[in-house]
């Protein structure tokens, strides 16, 4: 730029500083202001030709106590323009009289909040073009940095963390997951000359390249947030948890969607999914009580122990009987039924012993029609009493004891004619006494009978 040009007085041949004087009718004459007030004539210029003043770029455009002067402000605004803003010490080299915090004060003082900023940089704010979020709201592959920052330190020891390739600072390592996918765009160069299908070609590299580094991102992720290089050198640090034969299959089962949760998440998760799988079956023994006519808790462990005799009775029997095809399929047939009625036939058999009356089911069922109790000898009824007790205390409901008060049955009675009802006795299929009635729609509402 001419401002920057050396200008020399052409009569003293000193370097003019500041203002000059250049003569409009010679050519290229530059006087000094102290030649010019004296008059000096060199050649053909006289002192009566038409002059104007010319500034070597001393004058300060922005007045001030440390001004600028107008070859600064422009060296300044270059430098900005070839360095970028910023980077002030290449900046300050350029202007060579002025140091990095200088120039920076100076430009956003003057051009940025000044009198220059307010009407420049406005209007450009205003017409900036808007940037659009381009990636889809339920992309969860995308990971701010406000949620790595939430993530907890990998604990690892240094020399783990050696021989495992992990910088524990940079919170990286050394050879990163899928390294050759740099490889689809290093040697990727857009040029003029690139028509739309070239175009469209290079925008898929990098759309195969941003898939990459998406899938090392939330490889990372996991890798922090599971503790994986932790657990890699000290085993299992859960493993004080000891976990049952099922519990670990069916954590192993889900152990797929620990993918898309983090830790405390899927944590959270497989103890809520356990929970509700206790729940279940406490819900089905409970239901398994309730058909077998407990309504208890304690009447419950007292069926328990019951069945367990009971079942230790059974294995010591002889099962070839139960290995042909007919049998086998009456068996699964009759599994609940066999299982809900096991005690109450185990009472109902003692109960037949006592009675002499009761010999077949037909004898047994014209014997509670007829409602009479046979006489006993003073010893057989002490013993039929405790047996009544004792099945009052520990088998029947409160409802139950509520029936036999109404009908007028006694409790031994009562478990049999409901071990014959529950076991699909032909005769009370249409029951015609008021009792068995009674007895059969209370079976029913508690589903015991369809």
């Amino acid at each position: 730029m001419e401002i920057f040009i050396k200008h020399t007085c052409v009569n003293c041949q000193e370097e003019i500083t500041g203002i000059g004087i250049l003569c409009n009718d010679c050519t290229d004459y530059t006087s000094c202001l102290i030649c010019f007030s004296s008059g000096a004539e060199t050649g053909a210029h006289r002192n009566n030709h038409s002059y104007k003043f010319i500034d070597t770029g001393t004058l300060s455009i922005f007045r001030g106590k440390n001004g600028w002067s107008a070859k600064e402000e422009l060296h300044l605004l270059d430098a900005i323009e070839q360095y970028g803003y910023g980077n002030w010490q290449d900046i300050s080299k350029h202007i060579e009289t002025k140091s990095p915090e200088d120039a920076k004060e100076e430009y956003i003082s003057k051009f940025l909040h000044g009198t220059i900023g307010r009407h420049t940089w406005g209007p450009e704010f205003e017409n900036r073009p808007i940037l659009k979020d381009h990636t889809h709201p339920t992309d969860t592959t995308q990971i701010s940095r406000v949620q790595t920052d939430k993530m907890p330190v990998l604990d690892i020891l240094p020399e783990e963390a050696q021989q495992l390739g992990y910088l524990p600072n940079r919170e990286d390592f050394e050879i990163e997951y899928d390294s050759p996918a740099e490889k689809i765009v290093s040697n990727l160069l857009i040029t003029p000359d690139d028509d739309d299908v070239d175009l469209l070609v290079k925008l898929a590299q990098i759309h195969m390249y941003t898939r990459r580094l998406k899938e090392r991102a939330r490889r990372k992720k996991l890798v922090r947030d599971y503790q994986l290089a932790a657990q890699f050198f000290r085993g299992n640090i859960r493993r004080g948890n000891r976990q049952t034969k099922d519990q670990k299959e069916f954590r192993d089962r889900f152990r797929v969607f620990a993918q898309f949760y983090t830790s405390p998440q899927y944590d959270r998760l497989l103890y809520s999914l356990e929970g509700e799988r206790t729940l279940r079956t406490r819900l089905q023994e409970l239901n398994r009580y309730r058909s077998s006519g407990l309504t208890k808790i304690d009447e419950c462990i007292y069926y328990e122990q019951q069945m367990a005799l009971q079942q230790k009775g059974n294995n010591t029997t002889n099962y070839s009987a139960h290995q042909s095809g007919h049998q086998r399929s009456e068996l699964n047939e009759n599994k609940q039924t066999s299982e809900r009625l096991a005690l109450l036939h185990q009472l109902a058999q003692q109960n037949k012993n006592k009675i002499t009356t009761a010999t077949t089911t037909q004898d047994t069922h014209d014997h509670l029609n007829n409602n009479n109790t046979e006489d006993f000898s003073s010893k057989e009824s002490s013993q039929l009493q405790d047996v009544v007790n004792q099945t009052r205390r520990q088998l029947l409901s409160s409802n139950e004891m509520q029936i036999c008060s109404i009908t007028n049955k006694p409790a031994p009675n009562y478990i049999t004619c409901k071990a014959v009802m529950l076991a699909g006795g032909h005769k009370y299929q249409q029951p015609t006494n008021p009792s068995e009635k009674m007895m059969k729609n209370y079976f029913s509402k508690c589903g015991w009978l369809q």
